[in-house]
């Protein structure tokens, strides 16, 4: 039998989501990643060149091909500039740990 603190904890659950959801609609009209996880290039997220949005530290990126395979990447330990080109034949573009993106020269 679930309890009143599970119903809570899975409605919890569910807001953070469609929060996450709604983020990543916004983000994909104004052209940024606020979020940390994985795209999908022409979906999650369009090509072109991006750039964080603050200071950077344990920073690590992907964009990766169809098959899975790694087409470029960093681990950045700390900086104040990265650029990241994401290309139309890309598959996906992951990061975590870089703070915010931004899509520059739209």
């Amino acid at each position: 039998m679930r309890s009143a603190s599970d119903d809570a904890a899975a409605a919890a659950k569910v807001a953070a989501d469609a929060a996450s959801a709604a983020q990543r609609q916004q983000d994909i009209h104004n052209g940024t990643i606020s979020l940390s996880g994985s795209y999908q290039v022409g979906v999650g997220v369009q090509p072109g060149t991006f750039v964080p949005d603050g200071r950077m530290t344990n920073c690590y990126w992907e964009t990766l091909g169809s098959t899975g395979s790694t087409i470029d990447n960093a681990f950045i330990l700390s900086a104040l500039r990265a650029e990241v080109v994401i290309l139309s034949t890309d598959y996906s573009f992951s990061s975590r740990g870089c703070g915010g993106w931004k899509r520059v020269g739209m």
